[in-house]
């Protein structure tokens, strides 16, 4: 048996060797070579192929890696822009409420009174803005624009509070014109405009003349509220009266103060 076995695998050795050997003399004597280059042809261009696959592959991972590259790039730059615009925002808000406050400061009004700013965030009937009980804010407190009367706090939330403007039916304020010293009351008509109303004949009213807060009953003194526009005299009547015309546009108000003070 090992005899047999022996006797099979002999031969291909002896095989093997003998190949072995005339592969080494073909090599040294040159017989090989042609063989080599006939077979170079052939590789070359399935190898040229495969080569150039391979540098589009890689190629297209780079170019896949710079756009994501740059896609991140644009991203971050859009972010830096938006969080500039932001940052522009709110420099103009302080810069807004900055000059609103060296204007109050700057108003000629007591030095004692003290001031509480605030924004306007909505008018209906009422002008609403964003400070209320938590920051002190209390009813029939008067909010002002500079020297200006803006209106009287007439109810308080924890967060905010309305204000009763001088064209309201329900406002009646106690004032003054400051050229001829007339005395009345500024009454709202339909929540639309305001007259300076109940005043007595024997007193003199110029269109043009300011009118003020006289400092009665819960106003403070010396607040500006208009000018008089068309005055109403009728001799039969006890009363005369003139339009007021508001100094301020209260749709357009952005930065008020409370007085607290």
């Amino acid at each position: 048996m090992e005899k047999e076995s022996t006797g099979k695998v002999l031969p291909l050795f002896l095989f093997l060797v003998a190949i072995s050997l005339l592969l080494i003399l073909a090599e040294n004597f040159g017989v090989i070579k042609p063989m080599r280059q006939v077979v170079e042809r052939l590789i070359i261009p399935t190898k040229t192929s495969i080569y150039r696959t391979w540098q589009g592959v890689t190629g297209g991972f780079s170019n896949l890696i710079s756009w994501r590259v740059g896609a991140q790039r644009i991203a971050d730059l859009e972010k830096q822009v938006r969080e500039l615009s932001v940052l522009t925002v709110r420099l103009q808000v302080l810069e807004e409420e900055n000059k609103a406050l060296r204007r109050q400061l700057e108003a000629p009004l007591p030095p004692t009174l003290k001031f509480l700013p605030a924004k306007t965030i909505g008018l209906t009937r009422y002008l609403t803005i964003d400070k209320g009980g938590e920051d002190g804010v209390r009813e029939e407190m008067m909010v002002v624009s500079e020297n200006i009367l803006v209106g009287k706090v007439i109810k308080v939330t924890p967060k905010t509070a309305q204000v009763l403007l001088p064209s309201d039916p329900e406002s009646k304020i106690p004032s003054r014109t400051i050229k001829t010293g007339a005395h009345g009351l500024v009454v709202g008509e339909f929540g639309t405009k305001a007259v300076f109303d109940k005043v007595l004949q024997k007193e003199v009213l110029e269109v043009g003349d300011l009118v003020a807060t006289s400092g009665e009953g819960d106003y403070a003194p010396d607040l500006l509220i208009g000018r008089l526009g068309k005055i109403e005299k009728i001799p039969v009547e006890p009363f005369q009266k003139g339009e007021i015309v508001s100094l301020l546009d209260f749709g357009k108000l952005v930065n008020v103060f409370v007085i607290v003070k």
